[in-house]
């Protein structure tokens, strides 16, 4: 697979949770390029944090 930087003027990212557990969260970004009027899907991460007892 071929891997090209992301270019544009900006960058945004949008986030969500995907899923909350007992113990874990799942979260999930998605992250835009932005160049003039057009966006393009640029990456895509994925997360999961714990929580951990006092």
């Amino acid at each position: 697979m071929r891997r090209r930087a992301a270019r544009g003027d900006r960058l945004i990212a949008r986030d969500r949770v995907v899923k909350v557990g007992r113990r874990l969260v799942i979260v999930a970004a998605d992250v835009f390029a932005l160049e003039a009027l057009e966006q393009r899907h640029v990456a895509l991460l994925t997360g999961t944090t714990g929580t951990v007892p006092a």
